[in-house]
């Protein structure tokens, strides 16, 4: 292709708007500022909770006992926190860890959390439903933290914390990196380095906020989980994480395409909801990729771009096409299909990006 052709193709810088601060603007700005502090401040009272519930396991204040039921209650009459801790993560009969999952952290945080910080259960739910979340939200670090002492980092002051210098910079957690190479030294067959590590940060310890994607408290929740579930959650070398989750999604539409058709009674509005999650897969994929910066996902959004193209100019979906033809005056000739050096490409005839491209 000559120089004048590959000049002509190139995208012209994009002009941006010029902004103008205005009252509203400064003020919204102040405001999200002011929440993100709160709740970086937020985010470091949860661990300084979960320190203070860890620091009643230790002192034999945090009544373990009343996880179980009267009548094993009974048989544990000699037992200290730590060997009932061992009886609530521990099944002896399978000779391996139980799987913890939301019922269990849920019947932590009602018998042990609230009866030890002597409140009455049947009712404290409804009295003080905000707090009981944050007890709820903080019920899985606790018991990390309970089973998983030996590998806390603690700094000057029996401090496992981080101590920031300014308000920008969240309070972390720290973790030795033993913890993580307990379950194996190898990355691509460790679900814990793959789900919580780069590569190259592999043998340094673990510094994270309570929240997050791989904060503590995401942390938490994967150590309680079966190895089968936390291999499907890590992935492998080459499946992240997001894959997997974009995997599931994709899983669940092929197993779930029938959208409800009904007309009378919650049907239209269940229709309504159902046709707005798939505009909003839609629409969050194609910024996922565009967002990726990458030549392929750029290929897959053009690729896209000309498959759609494909369902309204043909009868690819031949009920579609006749909804349009519907909808279209007959006095209007309407060309979806590019054009490329003023003439209508057809859309059946070849890899349009390669008919273009300037390689």
């Amino acid at each position: 292709m000559s120089n004048d052709k590959k000049a002509q193709l190139k995208v012209e810088d994009k002009i941006l708007p010029k902004i103008v601060e205005t009252d509203l603007s400064k003020n919204a700005w102040k405001e999200i500022q002011e929440v993100a502090l709160s709740e970086r401040v937020v985010n470091g009272k949860m661990l300084n909770i979960g320190y203070t519930l860890f620091k009643m396991f230790k002192n034999g204040t945090l009544h373990l006992k009343e996880y179980f039921d009267q009548k094993d209650q009974l048989a544990m009459s000699n037992m200290d926190n730590a060997q009932i801790l061992e009886e609530i993560i521990y099944d002896e009969e399978k000779e391996k860890n139980r799987t913890l999952g939301n019922a269990h952290f849920t019947k932590f945080a009602n018998r042990v959390i609230v009866l030890s910080l002597g409140k009455n259960l049947k009712t404290f739910n409804g009295d003080y439903p905000d707090e009981y979340r944050v007890i709820r939200d903080v019920t899985p670090f606790v018991l990390w933290w309970c089973v998983n002492d030996q590998y806390v980092v603690y700094g000057k002051k029996n401090n496992p914390f981080t101590t920031p210098n300014d308000e920008k910079t969240p309070i972390r957690f720290k973790i030795s990196y033993e913890y993580f190479e307990s379950f194996g030294d190898k990355y691509d067959s460790n679900e814990f380095l793959q789900m919580f590590y780069l590569k190259g940060k592999m043998g340094t310890d673990f510094v994270e906020t309570f929240r997050g994607v791989k904060g503590v408290l995401a942390l938490s929740e994967f150590s309680f989980k079966s190895k089968t579930d936390r291999d499907s959650d890590a992935g492998t070398a080459e499946e992240s994480p997001l894959y997997k989750t974009y995997k599931k999604v994709v899983e669940t539409l092929k197993t779930n395409q029938n959208i409800e058709k009904g007309t009378s009674g919650i049907a239209p509005k269940r229709r309504a909801n159902e046709i707005g999650g798939l505009d909003d897969i839609l629409t969050q994929s194609i910024n996922n990729l565009l967002n990726s910066k990458t030549p392929e996902a750029y290929t897959i959004v053009f690729n896209h771009y000309l498959f759609m193209v494909e369902i309204i100019e043909t009868n690819y979906a031949k009920e579609f096409k006749t909804w349009l033809n519907q909808q279209t005056k007959t006095s209007n000739k309407v060309e979806y299909s590019p054009r490329v050096n003023g003439n209508k490409w057809d859309i059946t005839s070849g890899d349009l990006l390669k008919r273009i491209s300037v390689a």
